[in-house]
């Protein structure tokens, strides 16, 4: 299914909401199954709205003679003359995609069930059931089990936003976070992007990512393992500005403010609280040889500072004068639950 808009088409990915679109389905023979005669397709319902047959076309080598049939959500297909070589591709235009904001259940994975005929036999289950990823909040990933850990585990999803940090890690991965409106305590609108690929994001540029959802000690995050599965829009209209925060408020809506970018002022590090994160000087700049985290404390009560190595800017690197306002990505990192 590539989308209509030219931005989405190497992914099966389109923009919720998304009106005058167009998806293509793509029905073609294996050596051993002959020529495809007949497909059904169960259309998910929020796909069809306003859809009819005039909407329906047939393309390609294998077309045949095509007769197109709409009852409620299941499309059918008959006189195509589909094989190995020949396919044969169903077009539906105009078509508007459903929004995802409606409920935060909503992971945006919709099924288009395919069965095909050939010859005289009966229609079948295709092996794998093409899937549209529409794009959802990133509030949709911010249900959790009682241990913390995402609903949508081991699920893809396709989610969008503006880069806040492009890569905390070394140079062997990539861990970078998007967000896509300011935090409320209540609302997730933060999450890490973890991948093995190098290079895949630019701070404040806009982005659709198209990944796996996973639980990395109590964070949630989703994992890119296919540079294609990252588009980018270049400069984003909308910029993530900080939120001020107390430790109290943070600690008290953990998934809420988790991946958000957020400040905390009137810190002071107590004398136990560690060392700010070694540096080493060359040509004059200096730079981080390893990452730290420091324990800093407001009213007595404590929150962790981790100093990435990725992320050490010059600002960064300077311990600040106590007491001090931090600004970072509010982070979680527990190996018990929950």
């Amino acid at each position: 299914f590539p989308s209509h808009d030219i931005a989405f088409n190497s992914l099966p990915v389109w923009p919720r909401g998304a009106t005058n679109q167009v998806l293509r389905l793509s029905v073609k023979g294996t050596v051993t199954s002959g020529t495809i005669n007949s497909a059904e397709i169960t259309v998910p319902p929020a796909f069809t709205s306003g859809l009819t047959t005039s909407q329906i076309a047939v393309e390609g080598s294998g077309r045949g003679t095509p007769v197109v049939g709409l009852v409620s959500n299941v499309l059918t297909v008959s006189g195509l003359q589909a094989d190995v070589i020949n396919p044969a591709t169903i077009v539906l235009s105009n078509v508007t995609i459903p929004q995802t904001q409606e409920n935060i259940s909503n992971d945006g994975n919709y099924v288009f069930a395919a069965k095909t005929q050939t010859g005289e036999g009966v229609l079948q289950t295709v092996g794998n059931s093409p899937v549209a990823y529409v794009t959802i909040p990133l509030a949709n990933l911010g249900d959790v089990d009682t241990n913390g850990v995402p609903l949508d585990s081991n699920k893809m999803v396709a989610v969008s936003g503006t880069c806040t940090e492009e890569n905390f890690n070394s140079s062997t991965s990539t861990s970078a976070y998007i967000q896509d409106g300011q935090p409320d305590g209540t609302n997730k609108v933060g999450i890490n992007v973890y991948s093995t690929l190098r290079n895949l994001f630019a701070r404040s540029n806009s982005y659709v990512v198209l990944g796996s959802v996973l639980d990395y000690n109590g964070l949630t995050e989703v994992w890119v393992t296919n540079s294609t599965s990252v588009i980018s829009f270049g400069a984003a209209s909308y910029q993530p500005t900080p939120v001020t925060l107390t430790i109290g408020q943070l600690t008290a809506a953990h998934e809420a403010y988790e991946g958000s970018l957020v400040r905390v002022a009137g810190l002071s590090k107590p004398t136990n609280g560690g060392t700010w994160a070694l540096t080493s000087t060359t040509n004059g700049t200096n730079v981080t040889t390893t990452g730290a985290n420091v324990v800093l404390q407001a009213g007595g009560t404590n929150l962790t500072a981790r100093l990435n190595v990725g992320s050490m800017q010059p600002t960064a690197i300077t311990e600040p004068i106590y007491p001090a306002a931090i600004t970072g990505i509010y982070g979680q990192f527990v190996t018990n639950a929950p």
